[in-house]
């Protein structure tokens, strides 16, 4: 299996504390069947800026460390990038990591704060031939109040990645969880795993839970094929592409409306394709717009 989105490198962010909650995590994982593991820690200005050098080192540390406990484990570099206005510019200049160097970066939004300016800094980076996986949407308050406005994200070209965590968290959090794997709106699952406990690498339960409220095509699509996708620097299917300038919206398009229902899931299509390349004459109120 494929951990695209971890904290197990010890002392760089609010992740695993020492070396010995990293080994303890590492055993984790070894149970729970995962064999390739990109670190993301936290470039976010508010806490944790941790630097690309410091990444790739993790890496190689991260490889010896393993190798002492005859573990064995390919390690790949990334961060979780705090979505920032000057976050296009960075990734450009190479002072922020994609996953495993590949065309996809995991973007994290704030928790409890509309972030009204991400349609224009996403578009802008889908622009440099991104692909933004958004982490853990169901955790932010904005869509727990708003999961079908929050899901216009995924007509704008952006994936969403569920943790496994919080399907053993919050009503809340569940319930916007619930939503989107209704609709079909996730891509991917990762651990975030951050310590040894409620956000540890084990997550067989959750995965038990994911098997239950998916079918046996869409759990492996999530928890193998996309991971690995990604990984491999692969297109996922269901990725769109960004419009070209000229269309009206930049990214979150006019009348680009998520689902209020099941329909679209149960006839098997993603309900918010074909959304992209429409010139719309008159600007329309969008989900991110103030």
């Amino acid at each position: 299996m494929v951990d695209l989105h971890t904290h197990v490198l010890w002392g760089v962010d609010d992740g695993a504390q020492n070396l010995d909650m990293t080994m303890k995590m590492l055993w984790q994982y070894a149970e729970a069947g995962y064999t390739d593991i990109i670190i993301t820690p936290h470039h976010d200005p508010s806490r944790y800026e941790v630097p690309v050098d410091v990444v790739k080192e993790g890496v190689s540390r991260l490889t010896a460390l393993a190798r002492e406990m005859n573990l064995s484990f390919n390690f790949y570099p990334g961060h979780e990038i705090q979505l920032q206005a000057q976050t296009p510019q960075m990734l450009k200049r190479g002072e922020l990591l994609s996953l495993n160097n590949s065309r996809y970066v995991m973007i994290e939004l704030p928790f409890l704060t509309k972030p009204y300016y991400a349609k224009e800094i996403l578009y802008r980076i889908q622009l440099l031939g991104y692909i933004p996986i958004i982490s853990h949407p169901e955790r932010y308050r904005y869509a727990q109040q708003d999961p079908p406005s929050f899901a216009a994200l995924v007509g704008a070209g952006c994936l969403l990645q569920l943790n496994l965590s919080s399907l053993n968290a919050t009503a809340k959090e569940q319930e916007a969880l619930n939503y989107f794997l209704r609709n079909g709106l996730y891509h991917v699952v990762a651990t975030d795993a951050h310590n040894t406990e409620m956000r540890s690498p084990n997550q067989k339960e959750a995965l038990y839970k994911l098997s239950q409220l998916v079918d046996a095509t869409e759990y492996e699509k999530l928890t193998e094929t996309n991971p690995r996708r990604v990984l491999l620097d692969q297109m996922i299917p269901d990725a769109l592409q960004p419009a070209d300038d000229e269309t009206q919206g930049r990214g979150f398009f006019p009348g680009a409306s998520a689902p209020s229902d099941d329909r679209s899931r149960k006839e098997g299509r993603n309900p918010l394709r074909g959304l992209f390349r429409i010139k719309f004459k008159k600007r329309k109120q969008e989900p991110f717009d103030r």
